[in-house]
């Protein structure tokens, strides 16, 4: 799962989102370890997603909004289109469809004449479900092909570095873009003797793959 470069993909970027943490969740009989790191990296994405859009002005967001067709997009305040382009929780996006809901309705009442104005339904917070068992939905041997093209591609001289990469954790991080134009955010190894932890998130992300086909892509670089 790769951060789109434009806004204009946050139905599908979102879409990708909620399916690999409806996978992360439903693997309770992985090790700990490997959910911790699949959760780490979709947090990541997610910020780096929600970063961008938020670093826009308020008339690009409307304009995206009425592209998209979001209800009543004339009356959402920057806020709550952010929380729409970017929230996979239910309760936030519907705390957001409820605000522009309201704003709405008050304007139809002030101005609206006759018409009678709609009260928006307050927002609920949906039951929590509970995780359904893992399904390991692709065998090892189905990603052969994937990492052969990986090992023709894989090489420090098919990247393009493009600058630090400012998302927070322990270790630095830096972006680079492939052949085709595509962002990675890269780790480097800082110290001798690091690099088990490198293989280590490779290994990680080639077991979630197995319930995930869509896990987001780790790979070493040697």
């Amino acid at each position: 799962m790769v951060v789109p470069e434009t806004s204009s993909g946050y139905a599908d970027f979102l879409s990708a989102v909620k399916e690999a943490e409806k996978a992360v969740a439903g693997g309770a009989d992985l090790p700990q370890e490997l959910l911790e790191s699949h959760a780490k990296e979709l947090a990541l994405k997610k910020k780096l997603f929600r970063d961008h859009v938020a670093s826009m002005k308020v008339g690009d967001l409307k304009t995206l909004a009425k592209e998209t067709k979001v209800k009543h997009w004339q009356w959402a305040n920057k806020d709550e289109l952010v929380t729409l382009f970017t929230e996979t929780d239910p309760a936030k996006v519907e705390a957001a469809k409820a605000g522009i809901g309201k704003k709405h309705a008050t304007w139809l009442e002030k101005h609206g004449g006759k018409k009678k104005a709609v009260k928006p339904k307050p927002a609920t917070a949906p039951k929590p479900s509970e995780p359904s068992p893992p399904v390991f939905s692709k065998k090892g041997a189905a990603f052969e092909e994937v990492d052969g093209a990986w090992t023709d591609k894989g090489k420090p001289e098919s990247f393009k570095y493009t600058g630090k990469a400012q998302v927070g954790g322990a270790h630095s991080k830096e972006f680079w873009t492939d052949e085709k134009g595509e962002r990675w955010l890269f780790k480097p190894v800082e110290r001798p003797g690091d690099e088990f932890i490198a293989y280590g998130e490779e290994a990680a992300y080639k077991i979630g793959r197995l319930i995930d086909p869509d896990a987001v892509e780790v790979r070493t670089i040697v």
